[in-house]
């Protein structure tokens, strides 16, 4: 699924805000799960992969479960965004 859909997932189940935009890039950073550039080589591919065909990362349901798990908690959720 792409970026947004992860975001709307998220956001339904946690309390804090969680955008595609803002949150759902600084959690792919924080976590590592996806390169800076838009390539292939440094993706987990647990949660992230890159669609070569659009140029642009998707992202796996493991990564929404894991992302609301984390994120439920208010300390790691204050820890990525402040």
């Amino acid at each position: 699924m792409k970026a947004g859909n992860v975001a709307f997932k998220v956001s339904e189940v946690i309390e804090n805000k969680f955008s595609a935009s803002y949150h759902h890039h600084r959690a792919c950073m924080h976590y590592e799960v996806r390169p800076k550039l838009k390539v292939a080589e440094g993706c987990k591919t647990k949660f992230c992969q890159f669609d070569e065909a659009h140029k642009d990362f998707v992202y796996t349901q493991d990564w929404v479960d894991f992302l609301i798990k984390k994120l439920s908690e208010n300390d790691e959720y204050n820890k990525i965004f402040g």
